[in-house]
């Protein structure tokens, strides 16, 4: 559900249950906000 309200309202989804952004958003918050624009959905598990 969060990918289709990210996709119509042309944000970016992210989740959490990625193991590889979940580690960047950890250890390289800054590189994590340059990949990963705003506006953004993050998903948590």
């Amino acid at each position: 559900m969060l990918k289709h309200l990210a996709a119509e309202q042309s944000r970016t989804y992210v989740s959490m249950d990625n193991t590889m952004a979940r580690a960047l958003a950890k250890f390289d918050p800054i590189l994590f906000f340059q990949t990963y624009k705003p506006l953004m959905i993050i998903e948590f598990e």
